[in-house]
């Protein structure tokens, strides 16, 4: 048997002790919802220290109740969470959360040919930025999976490892990036309740193909 994902850092019940009890697995997602300073009100991965909390979640975890953990999962849509909170970041916090302002400079000098940064909105209509950030942030994203990898790896070998699981819509995603970093690859298949075989089949082997990931 095997249970739903579930997040560490926020436990409802005593949920790894029943696992164990009724010999059930467990899919963990680790939590990334560590504060950022001067109370800004954004959950961001991508901060130094917002990470290393979500590795020591995982860490903890599997130190504690690997015998019950299947698998640890990247998370859920975290591409299209992080790519909002970056946006907001930028265009409401910078005052107050400087390494926004130098990761807009990163996507500027990196893939925005030294001009396009972060979009300035949501409903930014610059097509030169949104390619430019979404090229930078699956790159940052996939360094992070590696990260989770090498981890799961170190700390309780023989754990599988799962990808975003993104929203079924267009992403600038790196797949290949993600080789060698994941046993199971997952992406969103329908938007807006369309179930849409076609769009299924391509996007179930577009994903396949460019990851190299046997599970898909």
């Amino acid at each position: 048997p095997q249970n739903n994902a579930y997040i560490l850092s926020v436990p409802v019940y005593s949920a790894f002790e029943n696992y164990r009890k009724f010999g059930v697995k467990s899919i963990l997602m680790p939590s990334y919802r560590t504060k950022l300073p001067n109370d800004i009100p954004v959950t961001f991965l991508l901060d130094p220290v917002v990470l290393e909390a979500y590795l020591e979640d995982t860490r903890k975890a599997l130190t504690e109740y690997g015998d019950v953990i299947w698998a640890v999962t990247f998370g859920d849509e975290v591409i299209d969470h992080i790519e909002s909170a970056g946006i907001t970041l930028l265009s409401e916090y910078a005052d107050r959360y400087p390494p926004i302002v130098a990761m807009d400079a990163e996507v500027k000098a990196r893939y925005g040919a030294g001009q396009f940064g972060i979009p300035q909105s949501k409903t930014d209509d610059n097509a030169f930025r949104w390619i430019a950030y979404r090229r930078w942030l699956t790159e940052r994203l996939n360094g992070v999976l590696a990260q989770l990898s090498s981890t799961v790896r170190a700390t309780r070998p023989g754990v599988h490892v799962i990808t975003d699981d993104p929203v079924a819509l267009p992403h600038a995603l790196d797949f290949a990036g993600m080789r060698g970093h994941a046993d199971i690859t997952t992406h969103q298949l329908y938007p807006r309740r369309n179930p849409h075989y076609p769009y299924f089949g391509f996007l179930t082997k577009l994903v396949a193909d460019l990851s190299g990931i046997d599970e898909v």
